[in-house]
């Protein structure tokens, strides 16, 4: 787990100020937007998904096809977990599919993407 790179996010956020002045008073309207286009931020390095009790992170990265899976180092393992450390092209952060019905995805799903988009906005009154 050490060695692994758990996937990088992107974020974008806007800012948007318009001052005027009204009855006198200097007024600023403002929106401020965190993660404008609600792009998914992937919580599973943070641990929050995983289920330690039962070693459910264990067995996630375990699930995995991951190719550093293909070394007779993990021979060990193949045969005392029979289904896991199979050598592959999946990467870290992959999520049971259609496609790879074989991944263990972490027990807490609710915990699993955070940082929803956010908005904010309101008046400012200067006087």
């Amino acid at each position: 787990n050490d060695n692994m790179r758990w996937p990088d996010y992107t974020m974008i956020d806007l800012k948007i100020t318009r001052m005027f002045r009204l009855a006198g008073v200097q007024t600023t309207l403002f929106v401020d937007i965190s993660n404008l286009f609600n792009f998914k931020v992937n919580y599973m390095e943070r641990g929050w998904p995983f289920d330690s009790a039962v070693n459910d992170e264990y067995y996630y990265l375990a699930s995995l096809r991951l190719p550093m899976y293909d070394s007779p180092d993990y021979d060990a393992l193949r045969a005392t977990y029979p289904g896991y450390f199979i050598p592959g092209e999946d990467r870290i952060g992959d999520l049971r599919s259609a496609g790879k019905p074989y991944i263990n995805d972490p027990n807490f799903n609710f915990w699993l993407y955070g940082q929803p988009r956010d908005i904010w906005f309101g008046l400012r009154f200067a006087f």
